[in-house]
């Protein structure tokens, strides 16, 4: 059995090193960082895991992605973490940051990669921070079986901020809850 901690939405690593620190197994754990922003490709690295430079996604292939490149406060470092692959979490994003920059990114089919990399008797621990794919995402997951091998949900949900209805979110947290899965709703990998 593999233990596996997949950190997606990773930014600056962040989540690995609260992981590293709150878990005192974290080191029989292999960790995989996807982040589609390269700036953070340094700090990433930093923390051990091994860095995928894509956007988890529904598919594999190119698809939009919106930087904030001018956060609130003037920075033009493209370091902000509320970028997203979700246009309607972009626009969001505009009502508190100067600017945002569209470009394209390479995306993974993370249903797909983890049902071609991993056993359900694996441990995985899914960490989701994705900025408003997140329901796109796990809803592939439920339908495809991807989402059977997955032990513990450590998720920032952004449906107010991402034109997801109320009714959308809790039946998706109704269905993760049908399936054996310990469930942290609230995960924030800065406290």
């Amino acid at each position: 059995m593999r233990k596996v901690f997949l950190d997606c939405g990773a930014n600056n690593g962040s989540s690995v090193r609260k992981f590293r620190r709150i878990r005192e197994d974290s080191d029989d754990f292999e960790v995989f960082s996807f982040e589609p922003n390269e700036v953070f490709e340094k700090e990433i690295i930093l923390t051990g895991a091994k860095y995928i430079n894509k956007a988890v996604w529904i598919e594999d292939g190119i698809i939009p992605f919106y930087v904030v490149s001018v956060d609130k406060y003037g920075n033009d470092s493209r370091r902000t973490g509320a970028s997203s692959a979700n246009k309607a979490k972009s626009d969001w994003n505009l009502k508190f940051h100067k600017e945002v920059e569209a470009c394209d990114v390479s995306s993974i089919d993370m249903s797909n990669w983890i049902l071609s990399n991993f056993e359900e008797r694996d441990y995985i621990i899914l960490k989701m921070d994705i900025e408003g794919s997140e329901y796109d995402v796990l809803e592939k997951m439920i339908g495809d079986g991807s989402m059977s091998f997955i032990d513990e949900l450590w998720i920032e949900f952004h449906w107010s901020k991402c034109g997801v209805s109320k009714q959308r979110h809790d039946e998706l947290v109704r269905k993760i809850n049908t399936f054996k899965i310990k469930l942290d709703p609230h995960w924030d990998g800065w406290r």
